[in-house]
């Protein structure tokens, strides 16, 4: 109890009262999500990397079962040459094409694939070069 001297007023200490309007802030403590702790690998995250560890062997070793077999070959097919060629079907002229220039022109074409035929292309001159050579050096 305050006990008030004659000569001075009395004063009651001013309230602080809250305000609605502006939100109370949190500490930075309390917005921190809660830590896990820093203990043992956890025994979800030790099965997915025992898993994986134990499939890769698996994989590895049906590579390795599968390099060492011996490959199937398939037989090649056997290629029986044709004996005789597709022949050219007749062409169907136009009446251009019945002109005596146009006969005179398949008649040259004709004269020339038959020199294309008689040419021999066996020429002793045309060999490429021996390169073989004593040449005498000693190294």
């Amino acid at each position: 109890m305050e006990t008030a001297l004659p000569n001075q007023p009395t004063q009651s200490a001013p309230q602080i009262t809250p305000n609605p309007a502006v939100p109370s802030q949190p500490t930075p403590e309390a917005a921190a999500p809660p830590s896990t702790p820093k203990g043992p690998i956890s025994s979800k995250l030790l099965l997915v990397v025992g898993s994986v560890f134990v499939l890769g062997i698996f994989i590895f070793g049906f590579l390795y079962v599968q390099s060492m077999r011996p490959a199937t070959q398939e037989p090649a097919p056997a290629i029986t040459p044709t004996e005789a060629p597709t022949p050219t079907p007749p062409p169907n002229l136009s009446r251009v094409a019945t002109t005596s220039a146009f006969g005179a022109f398949g008649e040259e074409i004709a004269s020339y694939a038959a020199t294309l035929d008689a040419f021999s292309l066996q020429d002793s001159t045309l060999s490429p070069p021996i390169l073989d050579l004593e040449l005498g050096l000693v190294i």
